[in-house]
Formats: C-alpha cells, structure tokens, sequence
C-alpha cells in the first residue's frame, strides 16, 4: 500500500488528525496551501499511551510541557481547536533555526 492511501485510510478511519501547512501566515490561509502535512493521532491520551510516558510525568507540574519537545501540548492544542472551531486548522512553516 503506498503513503498516500495509508494516511487516507488512517484518516478516513478517524484514527489520524492530517493538518496541512501554509507556506506564508496571510489570509486567507487556504490560498497558501502547499502539499506537506503533519499527522497527529486521534488523542492526547493515545499517544502519551503509545509512547510509555509514565504517569507521574503528567502531574509534575511544568514536565509535561517539556517531554517530547511539546508533542504532547501540541496535540492537545490540536483536538480543543478541532472541537471548538468552525474554520480548518492550518500549521505554519517553521524557520530554520526553530527546527530541531
């Protein structure tokens, strides 16, 4: 099966959130949409689940925030704004030096 009918499948199935990028932060976002993607997982306690995160990490005060550079809080970010918003959800194109 090739990558593009996995993600479809991953996500038709609900399974997987896929967020597209913007190449400039201008309105209206959808105008400058290119073709890259980011995939999330359908929740926060998924994937905290599939990594093996302990526990405790989650109620050590600021920890959490830093454990797997904020996916995470990025996740969790990404399932308020999908339950609260009417308008799609786009990520923006990262800057070299904010790349790791």
């Amino acid at each position: 099966m090739s990558l593009i009918l996995e993600r479809h499948w991953l996500k038709d199935s609900g399974l997987v959130y896929s967020v597209p990028r913007v190449k400039k932060p201008h309105l209206p976002l959808s105008a400058y949409r290119d073709n890259a993607f980011k995939l999330y997982g359908l929740d926060v306690g998924l994937l905290a689940a599939q990594s093996n995160l302990d526990a405790s990490v989650l109620l050590e005060g600021n920890r959490i925030f830093t454990e797997f550079k904020g996916s995470l809080t990025e996740q969790y970010v990404l399932q308020q704004l999908i339950v609260t918003q009417e308008n799609p959800v786009f990520i923006g194109q990262l800057k070299k030096a904010q790349q790791r």
